[in-house]
């Protein structure tokens, strides 16, 4: 036998398509995820019609999992980078599942890079209406409101501090008036006083 042959593989979906899991909407998010994980399945279908079984034990200790937008393919069995059909080469088997995913994998890569792109226009834009719902709910004179329409504030603004201040001074301005209106729905208390002598 050669060196060992690695038997684990990481796919970085993310990396791929340049994006992380949070910055992208409720809605792409899950048809993402429910596309890996189709094509998770269809390389499971794959490893029952490549992979040569004498006892199986390589075969069931297949793992297939994903951790965000990562998803590990592993066989903790030692020799299961090895494995190949008779009278192939050392490794043939997993050469082929290799191949397959990855071929598979650069298809779904395609055919969501423009749904990316667009999504992370509108997503900005949902991500500054939620501020502004945040705001508006947002009971002003809670400290912990305030601090999380200013740290999601930041998040719509990115890196760019003048931009920073001028989210910061319209949720300022947004939280006043937040305020004043609810001030505006208390019930007003009877102002004659009566003087106790």
């Amino acid at each position: 036998m050669s060196e060992p042959r690695p038997t684990e593989y990481s796919y970085d979906f993310g990396t791929r398509l340049g994006v992380s899991l949070p910055e992208l909407s409720p809605l792409l998010q899950s048809r993402l995820q429910d596309a890996i994980n189709a094509l998770i399945d269809d390389w499971r279908e794959e490893l029952i019609e490549v992979w040569p079984r004498d006892t199986g034990h390589s075969f069931t200790m297949w793992e297939s999992f994903t951790q965000g937008l990562v998803v590990i393919l592993r066989n903790p069995v030692e020799y299961a980078g090895y494995v190949h059909p008779a009278g192939g080469q050392d490794g043939e088997s997993w050469d082929t599942l290799r191949e397959f995913w990855e071929a598979s994998a650069l298809r779904l890569v395609a055919e969501f890079q423009t749904a990316v792109s667009e999504d992370r226009r509108t997503h900005k834009g949902t991500l500054s209406a939620d501020l502004a719902a945040l705001v508006r709910r947002s009971a002003a004179r809670r400290a912990q409101d305030i601090v999380a329409a200013t740290e999601l504030a930041g998040m719509v603004a990115g890196d760019k501090p003048a931009r920073n201040l001028s989210v910061f001074r319209g949720v300022r301005r947004a939280l006043m008036r937040v305020s004043s209106a609810e001030r505006a729905r208390r019930p007003r208390r009877d102002r004659t006083r009566t003087r106790v002598r």
